[in-house]
């Protein structure tokens, strides 16, 4: 009976896997006619409105996230408040979804940082605790019976369980956060939106800025369309998405 137990949640978690099918992402221009020019493999988009160039193709996609590529050139003479929070996303037949702002992603980043050093502090204090206890244990016994030792082994083994997990929960939080997780970092690693993401710019007459759109995946709509404000214009790419299952 006791294997039953087991066996239970191993059925449950691959009953789930089973129903959640992985997916592949593609997405290119609705038209071949509206692609400016080719860089690399990627089919590049491109308007002029109101002294303003914006640039945009597909990048990439992760498990939650669509990414695309975006390029604002200021041709104008006054300057040019870009905020990427305010292009959205419109899927066909459904609502709009906004862009994902840095700023608000990197303080709930910081914060959920905040709650796993709390949470490996406390696994670190209560390893800690569990093998003072341990030793108090043993030096006050007078019982050296062989069923003391392997209690005292079970309580040895427990409290440096617990340390090695707080060790091994701080090394992956620290190796997060200088980027060595990964040389090329995905959305939910923090260096991506601190130094690849679109943020907040003042674009100079002569100047461009350059970084990654995050919006969140549409799954469901086959067309896309990417809506960028930029001098006060509403700037609009449309796309074509294929999934892969």
């Amino acid at each position: 009976m006791k294997h039953c137990y087991f066996l239970f949640p191993l059925l449950t978690l691959l009953f789930f896997s089973c129903g959640r099918p992985l997916r592949v992402v593609r997405v290119a221009p609705s038209t071949e006619e509206s692609i400016d020019r080719y860089e690399y493999g990627n089919p590049i988009q491109r308007r002029s409105v109101a002294g303003t160039d914006v640039e945009i193709n597909y990048y990439d996609a992760s498990r939650e996230y669509l990414v695309f590529d975006l390029v604002v050139t200021n041709r104008g003479t006054s300057d040019v408040l870009f905020d990427p929070a305010t292009a959205r996303l419109l899927p066909e037949g459904g609502p709009f979804l906004p862009a994902i702002d840095p700023e608000f992603q990197l303080l709930s980043m910081d914060l959920d940082d905040v709650r796993q050093q709390r949470t490996a502090r406390t696994l670190a204090w209560v390893g800690a605790a569990v093998l003072v206890g341990t030793a108090v244990y043993a030096a006050t016994s007078t019982d050296v019976s062989t069923v003391t030792d392997n209690g005292d082994q079970a309580y040895a083994q427990l409290g440096a369980s617990v340390a090695d997990a707080a060790t091994v929960a701080i090394w992956q939080r620290e190796a997060a956060r200088s980027g060595q997780v990964s040389d090329l970092p995905a959305p939910d690693n923090r260096f991506f939106w601190l130094d690849y993401s679109m943020r907040k710019t003042t674009i100079r007459p002569g100047e461009s800025a350059m970084g990654k759109l995050v919006f969140p995946r549409a799954d469901e709509s086959e067309r896309l369309t990417v809506s960028v404000l930029t001098g006060g214009e509403d700037v609009r790419f449309s796309f074509t998405q294929m999934i892969y299952r």
